[in-house]
């Protein structure tokens, strides 16, 4: 070795060399002048107790270890108190031996009477024989096996690989680097706490200062190290390790990896449930209110209904007592005959279609103001719009003739139909039109006259215009026709055209009006067709 680090390092200044463990530093303080003359020796990885025995030479400064093989044992059996047996595993190089030395050293005493098992000079082979056989109530101590029992030579690494796939108990050592491959746990000094503090040493020593007036650091302090998986693995409890001891390879749980994340998350849903539910309440609450006002709608509506009709008493009385007169008449007709004893069969038949007539007809009358006359929650049918309109002004007939009002009707044939409640839609109607009688009131008799018409838009609603050829209305009241409250009547109460409004709108159409082309007005509102039947339905 020396004559090729000799032929390798000549001609070449060397300012310092590292070295690692005895036997390295050794090696380079006795062959140092020949191969590296006025070198500087850093070492690191030497234990303290070998530091102490020896004298340094001028040039040599480093940084000792402290291997605590009696404060891994302590920990060992802190962890696995059950334990009765111990057992320890080293090689048979001068590097093992010593360590050997070193743990016997320490652990005598601390084993607190349980039989201590030395397997040192064996074959690697029986040597994983042996901890295989081993009880689970043992725990074994690995030093470092370069060299076993046969004289093979092996990496100390891959021997702890072996040894804890094999061992039935659990492994522990003073190496940082066993603690990837297999230990539960040691009292450990940290190589990288080692190696950073020998390179602060090699620049000391390379910016100038003298090796000899630095000497040996005190050694690096162990510290409790343990693999959270081979904690799992032999079921030893995390909470027992001795405060501060650091434990690597843990497979943090959901929580304590992503804690912030799902908090957040967590955060997030509670305001989402809370968002949730508010707008959950606050749709009961529209419900409710929407129920109200549907409520308010209707007794309005009927209040509306039945102050029209109010005002149309006597036309309503006039066309109740027209058929009632009829039959009146009718009865004493035939009774003449019978008296005069010259009733014909014919004219008796006659007689009682008359009748049969007109008390089909009162019978009508009445049914209509009493449809008009009830109150009813709003429904949704198919209606036929010209039908519907067809009613109110048969209704209106009497009214019209009392007021030398003439109405007009001007309906398209081929409307479809529309989608509503015809007592409702009716009273809208019935009231645009006695609207239009009323403000013809001034009007000459031979010009008073009310357009009730029905057209398809191009958009496919259904149009319902009522004009008249009354006063008219000012542009300015307009936009204020269909408020509550507001009237251009004397007596009005400003609910017709309000209710009106609402009726049109809670059936999905939307009422105006404008001012007529030759004087009057004319009031206007559609109404969505009904939707047209699946061909399945029309066969049907």
């Amino acid at each position: 070795m020396q004559a090729l680090l000799r032929e390798k390092y000549r001609g070449v200044k060397i300012d310092a060399v590292v070295a690692v463990e005895m036997a390295a530093l050794d090696f380079a303080e006795r062959f140092g002048d020949v191969l590296w003359p006025g070198a500087a020796i850093v070492f690191h990885s030497v234990p303290a107790r070998s530091v102490a025995a020896r004298t340094l030479g001028p040039r040599t400064v480093g940084v000792p270890v402290r291997y605590d093989f009696g404060a891994t044992l302590e920990l060992a059996l802190r962890l696995r108190s059950d334990a009765r047996r111990i057992v320890v595993v080293a090689g048979t190089t001068d590097f093992d031996r010593g360590l050997l030395r070193l743990a016997r050293a320490a652990l005598d005493g601390r084993s607190a009477g349980r039989p201590v098992e030395y397997l040192v000079d064996l074959p690697l082979a029986d040597t994983l024989a042996a901890v295989r056989n081993l009880p689970s109530d043992a725990i074994v101590l690995y030093l470092a096996m370069f060299q076993d029992g046969a004289g093979a030579r092996h990496v100390p690494r891959n021997v702890i690989t072996q040894l804890a796939a094999a061992s039935r108990a659990p492994v522990f050592g003073v190496f940082e680097t066993y603690l990837r491959d297999g230990i539960a746990a040691g009292v450990i000094a940290s190589f990288s706490v080692q190696g950073r503090r020998a390179g602060e040493l090699v620049a000391r020593v390379l910016n100038g200062e003298r090796p000899g007036g630095l000497g040996a650091e005190a050694p690096v302090a162990p510290a409790c190290i343990a693999d959270w998986r081979q904690l799992e693995r032999w079921g030893i409890d995390e909470r027992l390790l001795p405060g501060g001891c650091e434990v690597r390879f843990k497979e943090l749980a959901a929580w304590d990896r992503y804690r912030w994340q799902i908090l957040g998350a967590l955060a997030i849903i509670l305001g989402q449930a809370t968002l949730i539910g508010s707008l959950l309440v606050q749709r009961q609450r529209r419900q409710r209110a929407e129920l109200a006002v549907e409520r308010h709608r209707v007794e309005l509506a009927h209040a509306g209904r039945l102050a029209t009709m109010g005002e149309l008493t006597a036309s309503i009385a006039h066309e109740v007592n027209q058929p009632l007169g009829a039959i009146l008449a009718n009865v004493d007709a035939a009774d003449m005959l019978l008296e005069a004893g010259d009733a014909r069969p014919g004219e008796v038949r006659q007689i009682l279609a008359d009748i049969r007539k007109d008390d089909l007809r009162a019978s009508e009358v009445i049914r209509r103001l009493r449809e008009l006359l009830t109150r009813h929650e709003m429904t949704r049918e198919p209606l036929d719009a010209n039908e519907t309109v067809s009613e109110v002004l048969r209704l209106l007939a009497a009214e019209a003739r009392r007021r030398g009002v003439e109405l007009v009707e001007a309906f398209d044939a081929t409307l479809p139909q529309i989608l509503g409640d015809r007592v409702h839609l009716q009273q809208v109607l019935l009231n645009l039109v006695v609207n239009g009688m009323d403000a013809m009131a001034k009007t000459s008799p031979h010009l008073r006259r009310v357009l009730v018409r029905t057209s398809l838009r191009p958009d496919g609603d259904v149009e319902f215009t009522v004009s008249d050829r009354g006063q008219g209305i000012d542009l300015e009241h307009l936009p204020k026709l269909f408020g509550s409250f507001y009237t251009t009547k004397e007596r009005g109460m400003g609910l017709g055209l309000s209710i009106a409004r609402s009726i049109v709108e809670a059936h999905g159409g939307r009422i105006w009006a404008e001012a007529g082309g030759e004087g009057g007005a004319t009031f206007r509102f559609t109404l969505p067709a009904a939707p047209r039947p699946a061909p399945a339905e029309q066969a049907a």
